[in-house]
């Protein structure tokens, strides 16, 4: 960062209109307690060092701040949230409560301060993951606070398809599960928090949603959480079974699993297929993987077991599992789609 650039940042002039729209829009409770993410260690410690001399209206004492960020050890962390999170009341002359904490990166994770009414955004965000880990901070419950204020100085909501994945906990990144997030809002948002989207809202969510970009970056971060959670590499229901990123949505972007594991652990899966067999895992990941009916994926998974189906044991079954009888109709298109009947390439029979 050029030396233009950071003394922009840390302006008089940008401190200034940060603290008025701060005041602006406000806070619940009887103070602001407050997270200001920043891009460099420097800016959090040059604007901490300003907001300190500047007043706070609403106390008519100077700003407490503190930048806390990667150098400071255990015993600094505890202590800067609890003077973040006490009670007024409890301030001493040797220990005063905190109206901000600026950071980078440090309070991105394993931070649950619930009493946090207000966050602050210096900083761009590419990553989904980091935007909702820095958003949740100010998402939890706590007494005297009925909201969080979130303040967006950057421009994340160009990226605002992240806002009702990060309300709703889904990480599937599916786009038509996170439209039926904003349409539906309160019905389908967990837990007893309530959400509105006007229509304004909506469309631009909307409208970020169609220009997702930089999906595969996204699949490969869900894929490093998993697999460190997990202590291996994970089967493609793993994303499933763990609530991570869709599997549909990692198949549209890299046709098949196969693919996606070669772009990342590429000295493990090279040349571990024929051409014909990626062939063939591009036909059955692209026709039954999204499960539209379950026949095609019972078929497949008897004969795994047994070279022979018997049709009636198979219908009984799906009646009873899937509330679907399975006749001889079905069957026969069932075993054409197998075959490869439907397919767009030659290669695929």
């Amino acid at each position: 960062m050029i030396n233009q650039d950071f003394n922009f940042l840390v302006s008089n002039e940008r401190v200034k209109h940060i603290i008025e729209q701060a005041n602006f829009y406000g806070y619940s409770g009887d103070r602001v307690k407050g997270l200001i993410f920043c891009s460099r260690i420097a800016e959090s410690k040059e604007l901490s060092d300003k907001f300190n001399k500047i007043m706070n209206p609403d106390t008519g004492k100077y700003y407490r701040t503190i930048a806390l960020n990667g150098d400071a050890d255990e015993n600094e962390r505890a202590e800067a949230f609890e003077r973040l999170a006490m009670d007024e009341r409890d301030a001493t002359d040797d220990r005063q409560s905190l109206d901000y904490i600026f950071s980078v990166e440090i309070l991105n994770e394993g931070v649950d301060i619930v009493e946090v009414n207000q966050v602050i955004m210096l900083r761009p965000t590419q990553s989904p993951i980091v935007f909702i880990q820095q958003l949740g901070r100010g998402l939890r419950k706590a007494d005297g606070k009925e909201f969080v204020v979130i303040l967006d100085f950057i421009g994340n909501y160009e990226r605002n398809f992240m806002i009702p994945i990060a309300l709703s906990g889904d990480r599937t990144y599916n786009p038509d599960t996170i439209r039926k997030y904003v349409i539906s809002g309160n019905n389908t948002i967990p837990g007893a928090s309530t959400i509105h989207f006007d229509p304004v809202a909506k469309e631009k969510i909307f409208q970020s949603i169609d220009k997702i970009r930089g999906m595969k970056a996204i699949i490969k971060e869900s894929y490093v959480s998993l697999k460190n959670r997990l202590g291996r590499v994970p089967y493609l229901l793993d994303f499933y079974e763990n609530g991570e990123i869709d599997p549909l949505v990692i198949i549209r972007e890299f046709k098949t699993y196969q693919d996606f594991l070669l772009s990342v652990e590429k000295e493990f899966y090279k040349d571990k297929i024929s051409d014909q067999e990626k062939l063939t895992l591009e036909y059955l990941s692209k026709t039954i993987l999204s499960g539209v009916r379950p026949y095609e994926l019972e078929i497949l998974n008897r004969l795994f077991a047994s070279d022979q189906i018997l049709v009636a044991e198979l219908s009984d079954e799906l009646k009873q599992v899937y509330l679907q009888s399975f006749d001889e109709a079905s069957l026969v298109n069932a075993i054409q789609v197998l075959e490869g009947r439907f397919v767009s390439q030659e290669g695929e029979y």
